[in-house]
């Protein structure tokens, strides 16, 4: 009788165990850290049936492939610095939180003095921009299902950086302050720009702020974003490789001399082109 009541209460001791480590297999804690506009891969081991992930309630683009899963989750510029989480689900069955701390980043500040003509617009020009704006937007908010790149991101020039990203900018003594969101390269008229990846040209068009701009979907909400082109080499619908000469650089658009403007856009936060290489070089290191 003891042996048998021995043998049960070890079995019973065994499965509670199997239980436990089976419970924790199947909803695994992970903690991130991130900065206003930077951006961060993600990859999971496949397997589930049914695959989603949402970060704040919000559901995100899940790459699925034989590797496993790939997500991109990004931080807004202006960013009120909350810690959220992230779940990996199969169907409604939690396989993975993430849970992300918001870590501060100081941006520097410039004072720019500009014509006043550029600093005040008419409001018929007012209402060209804003159509623009709305463009762009509708654009950004549809995005191929899939990674279209399967190497690192480059930086589209090595020139001089002439104004980085999130740099705050104080025009005319504070009659007007704003946000860099961008990085502006020193560039002639006539230098010839790459893609910095693999992507579809999702938009190629003269707008009065930006000049001539091309902007390249390159899956699951990434964006990239070329700005003040002297002359635009690719239309709407063409798939372009890394490193592919998409225009030459200019000063068209609302811009005191040449350079390139160069973004990123990451479903729909204005991230640092920068951060996406370096975090792109991190995903696809061997």
């Amino acid at each position: 009788m003891k042996l048998k009541s021995t043998a049960r209460l070890l079995a019973l001791t065994y499965s509670l165990i199997t239980l436990c480590n089976f419970a924790l297999a199947e909803e695994a804690i992970q903690q991130e850290k991130i900065r206003p506009g930077e951006v961060k891969f993600l990859k999971f081991p496949g397997g589930a049936a049914h695959p989603n992930f949402s970060c704040r309630d919000l559901r995100l683009p899940i790459q699925n492939s034989k590797d496993g899963y790939t997500v991109v989750v990004s931080e807004s510029y202006f960013s009120k610095l909350e810690p959220f989480q992230c779940v990996l689900k199969d169907d409604e069955k939690i396989l993975t939180k993430i849970n992300f701390t918001v870590e501060p980043k100081e941006f520097a500040h410039e004072n720019l003095h500009v014509d006043s003509t550029r600093v005040v617009i008419s409001d018929e020009i007012k209402k060209r921009v804003e159509a623009e704006l709305a463009l762009a937007k509708q654009v950004y908010a549809s995005s191929l299902d899939t990674l279209q790149f399967k190497e690192p991101f480059i930086s589209p020039l090595k020139s001089k950086i002439t104004s980085p990203f999130g740099i705050k900018r104080n025009y005319n003594h504070g009659k007007k302050i704003g946000e860099h969101l961008g990085i502006d390269f020193r560039a002639k008229v006539g230098k010839k720009i790459p893609a910095a990846n693999r992507g579809k040209v999702v938009l190629s068009q003269e707008f009065y702020m930006s000049g001539n701009i091309v902007i390249i979907d390159h899956g699951i909400g990434i964006f990239t974003v070329y700005n003040h082109l002297s002359k635009r080499l690719v239309t709407v619908g063409d798939m372009v490789e890394k490193g592919q000469i998409i225009g030459l650089a200019g000063k068209t658009g609302r811009v005191s001399g040449p350079h390139l403007h160069w973004g990123a856009n990451i479903q729909g936060n204005l991230v640092d082109g920068f951060n996406l290489v370096d975090e792109s070089s991190r995903y696809f290191k061997p």
